[in-house]
């Protein structure tokens, strides 16, 4: 079993090789073309004997990593190998990061201009490029991307007293950024591609299997079919179940609507819908008053009933585009999209006068269940913390005022 492991795996990086050499004829040859015309861009900017070494050197890099291409494409997917090849691909694209990186020392003209700009734009076509076709093995990616911006953070750390600062870091930063998110996307490429890689080997394999199968007994095939029906049913079993796992995940287990967690999603989209299109949005923050008193005289069982039908109460009162959920325990979090201060405070007294003349209960047709609303609407400065805080504040207001009774509070108040 270990033996087919290894010899799985062995093919496996086998491909990721052979598919590193075929995306890389073309990048191979392009970088010959960028770095002729690096080359000529800086020709009247900088002395020219960094120009021609720098250009020899990479020439001679591509012109290795072209060789490399050709051995790799002769060789057999079995070869044993193949660790050597891959290594050799880290080592020469390390090399040809170092290359790009040092253009910084090289062809640095001392000053913030075209062509300072320029190579910022040549790093980034570099690694963008190189994303592309040497993610498929994620280490010869990195070898390439971290060699390079290494030598380009180095610079900009350490021979640019032309910028101050403020624009170093800033540059510093942008370069860090990038290459943490540059390394976020190799790493999930190199991952899709080498589950790919993994499925269509698994599939050559099962059809060669199912061909041999075929063959040699008519009933083997009938059985696989069978068992193919029956992975498939437990998948959209499996499927169901995940789905209702994912309602459950955003939902009150006790009242229905949505809970703490999905309220939060909810804010998320809200705010990011008001800080594009200014789509103001109100909050409504309620706590049933002498809730703990409920439970403690009728038991909590009642407490629940209340629970349940107070999110029934409020929700028949709010339009279909508002949401409402349980924020927790005896509170409530109604969202209103597209709302002022003035109507949400408005929505807030009209549930609040519902809720008061409702029995909640019908067996305790007397007990009369109140609320206190505390209501905010979203600014410009707003953060979910902030408005969550504004709404709880008016909130405690109306509690303190006496309870049963709205309160509402304004980013000016």
């Amino acid at each position: 079993m270990r033996k087919l492991a290894e010899m799985l795996n062995t093919r496996l990086l086998a491909a990721q090789v052979n598919e590193l050499a075929q995306r890389e004829r073309i990048t191979a040859t392009l970088s010959i073309a960028a770095i002729a015309m690096i080359g000529w861009v800086h020709w009247d900017a900088v002395a020219r004997l960094p120009i021609v070494a720098w250009s020899i050197y990479m020439s001679a890099v591509q012109i290795m990593r072209i060789a490399a291409i050709g051995i790799l494409s002769r060789r057999s997917p079995a070869t044993h190998n193949v660790l050597l090849r891959r290594n050799s691909q880290i080592v020469i694209n390390v090399l040809n990061g170092l290359g790009w990186g040092a253009i910084w020392f090289v062809l640095d003209t001392g000053r913030i201009d075209f062509l300072f700009m320029f190579k910022f734009g040549a790093i980034a076509g570099t690694t963008g490029i190189a994303l592309n076709s040497l993610s498929v093995i994620l280490p010869v990616y990195l070898g390439f991307l971290l060699s390079q911006m290494g030598l380009m953070t180095l610079y900009l750390l350490g021979s640019t007293p032309f910028l101050t600062p403020h624009q170093q870091a800033a540059f510093v930063t942008g370069t860090v950024v990038y290459t943490i998110v540059l390394c976020a996307i190799a790493r999930s490429t190199a991952r899709l591609t080498k589950q790919a890689m993994m499925h269509e080997m698994e599939r050559e394999a099962a059809l060669i299997e199912a061909k041999e199968s075929h063959l040699r007994e008519l009933d083997l095939r009938k059985s696989l079919q069978a068992q193919s029906r029956q992975i498939e049913e437990a998948n959209q079993k499996l499927n169901a179940a995940n789905e209702s796992l994912q309602v459950l995940a955003r939902q009150d287990a006790l009242t229905g609507v949505a809970n703490r967690r999905h309220l939060v999603e909810e804010l998320e989209r809200n705010f990011q819908t008001f800080h594009r299109y200014a789509n103001q949005f109100s909050l409504i923050l309620l706590d049933i008053d002498h809730f703990k008193r409920i439970n403690d005289v009728y038991g909590h069982h009642t407490g629940d009933l209340v629970l349940k039908a107070t999110t029934a109460r409020i929700l028949a009162g709010l339009r279909e585009i508002d949401r409402m959920g349980r924020w927790g325990g005896e509170e409530f979090l109604c969202i209103l999209p597209n709302t002022g201060l003035e109507e949400a405070l408005a929505c807030a007294e009209r549930l609040r006068r519902d809720l008061a003349s409702a029995a909640l209960v019908d067996s305790l047709p007397a007990l009369s269940v109140t609320a206190s609303f505390g209501v905010a609407t979203c600014s410009q400065d707003d953060s979910i913390d902030t408005l969550m805080g504004r709404a709880d504040k008016a909130l405690y207001e109306a509690k303190e005022k006496g309870r049963n009774r709205i309160v509402g509070i304004s980013a000016l108040d």
